[in-house]
């Protein structure tokens, strides 16, 4: 029982990880098993309001490579923490960076059609943060470093 058990979890690792040595003893095994368990990391999140007269928008885009699958998602809450737009959309892209940068086209859009004051935009792409902060002034739109 003990060596059949081996030999499924060994063809299943030869398939999802080719490049694992697997030709190795039981107790072996399991140590290897064990430690390509996803470990949790837990991190306390706190919202930090904006500043008097300011929105913040939170956006980020999330890409499943083998699917050419997309989700852009984000939100604005004003001083008070009161939501004021909340949107979760399914995309199709080439990668993660379009779907951020999409993300960030929906957001402007929607502050330039529906957001009277500024607004602080918090996302986690280096990449179109760059972008934004070199076509927009400071005075326009505040965008900070997530």
């Amino acid at each position: 029982m003990e060596q059949e058990i081996s030999w499924n979890i060994k063809a299943i690792m030869d398939t999802a990880f080719p490049f694992r040595k697997t030709d190795i003893h039981w107790n072996q095994l399991c140590q290897v098993v064990e430690n390509l368990r996803p470990r949790i990391n837990r991190k306390i999140v706190v919202w930090n309001r904006p500043q008097q007269g300011m929105i913040k928008l939170n956006m980020d885009g999330s890409f499943l490579e083998h699917y050419v699958k997309a989700r852009i998602r984000g939100m604005s809450r004003d001083i008070t923490g009161k939501f004021i737009f909340v949107f979760a959309i399914p995309i199709w892209c080439k990668d993660h960076n379009v779907a951020e940068a999409t993300t960030a086209k929906y957001v402007f859009q929607w502050l330039k059609n529906n957001a009277p004051q500024q607004g602080i935009i918090e996302m986690d792409s280096l990449l179109v943060v760059d972008i934004i902060e070199k076509n927009f002034s400071k005075s326009q739109l505040e965008v900070y470093r997530g």
